[in-house]
């Protein structure tokens, strides 16, 4: 030591500072600012599942297998109708409306955009509406339904009118970060559900009872989401100058119908992979049947649905940004470790699945769905390869490669469907699962050399994307 010099020593860092730190990392880093809002969106939708699957658990019990099908093929009729018809003003606002915020020098922008949505959201509902009137009696018959369900299915379905004109509300609580909100929009339908199917094991109600709960759900989860938006669009001082006047149908600026249409028939194939079991399961089997494999694709989503849902909107922007920078090292260690984290999350689940799957399901929908249990498990495997193809889509997409993605879901909706009339015939509900698992690996096959093949690509060959580039084809 020198002598006259005063040597200070640190006190060592507390335990409880670290956890201080974390947090105030977690608040304050711009780049965690995605996983803050798929942290909300994860803990609503944490609770959604859990209450979606007590609202399915009751319904099982009060109507059993073929009452519960029944319920499940008229509710997927609904989706898929209201799906197909429906133009997808959420894209509509996020593509032109968060640009139309920028724009200081175009006032007005942004109303434009709002009221061409708000259009396309009044459009969908009448259409969505008739369709559903017209369609509904001939899906009764075609799934061999007791042809006094027609007008019931009619009234049920026209709850797409909610769901239609809600569509732009939503998007614009994503668009105002307002994740909060949605996160606790997600828990109403479901909750309401449940109130009404533990009133149904109370006083005796069967199918009828349950369309009206379910319908009563849907309306009033719907109609909060658009006094949600209104309330937010109030706040902000967005609502003055917007109307629905014929004008705004040509749309904000140039390519937006062609915007809306192309992203319409992506979400076709969305509808057609997601409900195309049921429908076909219910065409080829019986009531009782759909119910058994709903319950098995439900429980077998599970190592899929927090990827998809939580996981994926979080890392397409990080993604993206990597693509446009030029960061290509970066970006292919993302991916990979990304992708080896994610593959071993599915592996845990699919295990736990397969250890305790036949007990889950015993306890929550009874002794007479343990039978789909092997069923569950190979729709489960399938949701495992799918998670290791999570990161494709963004990697594709960001680098303006989207005509692959396009050609790969067409041709995978056409296989998935001819794959079930051929395996549903031969093995039953087995046949089912195992469609999904078969088309998941060749979607693997197919894809997976498109991306490494991209992420090897010299760093200043990595192409920037924009809108429409990933919507032009």
């Amino acid at each position: 030591m020198i002598p006259g010099r005063v040597v200070t020593v640190s006190p060592p860092e507390t335990a409880a500072s670290i956890p201080q730190r974390i947090r105030r990392a977690w608040l304050r880093k711009g780049w965690l600012k995605p996983f803050r809002n798929a942290g909300v969106l994860a803990l609503g939708g944490g609770a959604q599942g859990l209450i979606q699957l007590a609202a399915i658990a009751l319904a099982t019990q009060a109507l059993g297998a073929a009452g519960f099908g029944t319920l499940v093929l008229l509710d997927s009729a609904r989706r898929f109708v209201g799906g197909v018809i429906r133009l997808r003003s959420k894209d509509v606002i996020m593509r032109f409306g968060a640009r139309a915020l920028q724009e200081a020098a175009a006032p007005g922008a942004f109303n434009r955009v709002l009221s061409f949505a708000v259009w396309l959201d009044v459009l969908s509902a009448l259409a969505a509406a008739s369709a559903i009137v017209l369609a509904m009696g001939t899906v009764v018959a075609w799934l061999n339904m007791p042809p006094g369900l027609a007008d019931e299915a009619r009234i049920y379905g026209t709850c797409v009118v909610f769901v239609a004109l809600s569509s732009s509300a939503e998007a614009l609580l994503r668009l105002f970060e307002r994740f909060d909100l949605v996160a606790a929009r997600n828990v109403i339908a479901p909750s309401i559900q449940v109130i009404g199917g533990a009133l149904a094991l109370v006083v005796g109600g069967g199918l009828t009872f349950f369309l009206a709960v379910w319908f009563t759900a849907y309306a009033i989860a719907r109609l909060v989401l658009i006094g949600m938006a209104l309330w937010e669009l109030r706040r902000r001082r967005r609502l003055h100058g917007l109307s629905l006047h014929p004008s705004y149908l040509g749309g904000p600026e140039a390519g937006a119908w062609r915007f809306a249409v192309a992203t319409n028939t992506m979400n076709i194939l969305g509808k057609v992979r997601e409900h195309g079991t049921t429908f076909i399961v219910g065409a080829l089997l019986d009531p009782a049947a759909v119910g058994l494999v709903h319950i098995a694709q439900r429980l077998g989503k599970m190592p899929r649905k927090p990827v998809s849902k939580i996981l994926t909107p979080a890392f397409f922007p990080e993604i993206a940004h990597q693509t446009a920078s030029g960061k290509h090292r970066k970006r292919h260690k993302t991916v990979w470790r990304s992708t080896l984290v994610v593959g071993a999350f599915g592996a845990l689940l699919f295990t736990l699945l397969a250890v305790f799957g036949k007990t889950l399901l015993a306890v929550l929908f009874g002794p007479a769905f343990t039978e789909a249990y092997p069923v569950m498990l190979l729709f489960a495997a399938g949701s495992v390869v799918g998670t290791l193809t999570f990161a494709v889509r963004p990697v594709l997409l960001s680098a303006g490669r989207v005509r692959i993605l396009l050609a790969t879901g067409i041709s995978m909706a056409i296989l998935r469907v001819g794959l079930l009339f051929v395996l549903i015939p031969s093995f039953g509900l087995s046949g089912a699962a195992l469609a999904e698992l078969i088309a998941a690996v060749m979607v693997t096959l197919v894809v997976v050399p498109a991306a490494r093949q991209e992420l090897r690509r010299p760093r200043d060959a990595v192409p920037v994307a924009t809108s429409s580039d990933t919507h032009s084809v």
